[in-house]
């Protein structure tokens, strides 16, 4: 699925804004991608940052899938995709799921 068979996925959900630390998330990304390109990253949403997020992995040619608003099937991709990513801070903490045993 979007060209990451084989590869570790992992997956952001939510509005494609600045407020959610995406920044942070395209940089953190990137320095995991140069040590290992076996890891893909899914970004499931839509919103003002979309555009500008999408060129930060133009020139490196990362693995990375933009799908846009999916309506109706999020809930599943937890089960799908195990590695969720949330880098949005709230109160100073920075949220995120991670299931070591998949």
């Amino acid at each position: 699925m979007w060209g990451a068979e084989g590869k570790t996925v992992l997956l952001y959900v939510g509005r494609v804004s600045w407020e959610k630390n995406l920044r942070c998330l395209a940089r953190a990304y990137l320095e995991v991608w140069k040590r290992r390109k076996d890891v893909h990253l899914v970004v499931t949403g839509d919103g003002p940052a979309r555009t500008e997020l999408e060129g930060m992995f133009l020139d490196v040619k990362a693995s990375v899938t933009f799908t846009g608003y999916l309506e109706g099937t999020v809930p599943r991709y937890p089960k799908v995709f195990p590695r969720h990513i949330s880098p949005y801070i709230h109160l100073g903490l920075v949220s995120s799921q991670f299931n070591p045993k998949t």
